[in-house]
């Protein structure tokens, strides 16, 4: 058993995308989301929408460059956060600027993993 009483060993990821994480998702050492423009996307209504449904944790939000995908994630994380969602819930990945990510196998869920163990579970 590992430390947390777990037969399963603790998921861990190349120091380098732990690194590019905790650079995406500064809230999590208590640093601020950066400040996000005024005006809401119809986008951030959507994806606002299908969050409070719960019926999945996770929203991805793909498209066309340049159409306001970033901005409209991290308007969402700014208002989760003001609006009192603990730090450690919220999980931002871009894909793109990732660089680390070349020889792992299922990344999606092998971050999945490492958030749940390190962040989510780690508060």
């Amino acid at each position: 058993m590992n430390e947390g009483g777990s037969v399963f060993p603790v998921p861990e990821l190349p120091p380098a995308l732990v690194a590019d994480l905790r650079r995406q998702n500064p809230w999590w050492s208590g640093d601020p989301a950066p400040v996000q423009p005024g005006p809401r996307r119809h986008l951030v209504g959507q994806i606002r929408g299908r969050l409070n449904l719960e019926l999945a944790p996770i929203v991805a939000v793909r498209g066309p460059r340049q159409v306001g995908k970033t901005t409209a994630q991290l308007q969402i994380i700014e208002d989760l956060l003001t609006e009192g969602a603990p730090p450690s819930t919220v999980l931002r990945v871009q894909f793109d600027d990732v660089g680390s990510l070349h020889d792992l196998v299922d990344p999606i869920l092998r971050i999945a993993d490492w958030f749940e163990h390190h962040v989510a579970g780690a508060h």
